[in-house]
């Protein structure tokens, strides 16, 4: 059987319930520590790149990946409030 005629379904199934399963355990983190009332403060040393992807999700409730990426690659200059 040649490349064409592989069927890749189960793999396919696979990855995605995998991705799935990654995916809700970030969400479960991210709502943890969002309802802890953590603050972003001095000893929270983020980049330029890691600001403006906060800026993102601040913004939006969603963001895509090419819209991370996007963000990723601009040229801005922040000031992070301290508490």
């Amino acid at each position: 059987m040649g490349q064409a005629e592989v069927d890749v379904t189960d793999w396919i199934q696979y990855f995605c319930d995998g991705m799935a399963a990654s995916v809700e355990t970030v969400r479960k983190s991210a709502d943890s520590q969002r309802n802890s009332g953590l603050r972003i403060t001095s000893s929270h040393q983020l980049d330029a790149r890691q600001r403006r992807v906060l800026e993102l999700f601040s913004l939006h409730k969603t963001a895509t990946s090419k819209q991370v990426a996007e963000e990723s690659r601009k040229k801005r200059s922040y000031r992070l409030a301290v508490e």
